[in-house]
């Protein structure tokens, strides 16, 4: 979640905690409406946020080999041997490979996206 996400999730739950309703019945009812106001916002956001992460994880996932991208793509591979390998699917002699002009990868049996570089 962002960080400021987070804060105003600790804010909330800050302010929840110091209203007490034998202090100020009155007072304590007004924040709890603008709370509960407050809270179905947060949790709404917070609840999108959590799906956003949610499909970025399952991107990098291993999938079955089957589903992989065909275009030349350069991806993480899996063989029956738990063996990584960087390669993709040759469209010339349609066989995966790791570009290493050698023998083409054979047994793979899972695949996911390689995780993209960013100056961040």
């Amino acid at each position: 979640m962002s960080d400021d996400l987070v804060d105003r999730l600790q804010e909330t739950s800050a302010t929840r905690a110091s209203a007490t309703a034998h202090d100020d019945p009155q007072n304590y009812l007004l924040v709890v409406a603008r709370l509960s106001h407050e809270d179905a916002a947060l949790m709404a956001e917070a609840a999108a946020r959590i799906a956003e992460l949610e499909a970025e994880v399952a991107r990098f996932r291993w999938q079955p080999i089957e589903t992989a991208p065909k275009d030349g793509t350069e991806l993480l591979l899996l063989d029956k041997a738990d063996q990584p390998w960087i390669g993709f699917w040759n469209k010339r002699t349609s066989m995966w490979d790791d570009g290493d002009f050698r023998d083409n990868l054979k047994g793979l049996t899972n695949w996911m996206p390689l995780p993209s570089i960013s100056a961040e």
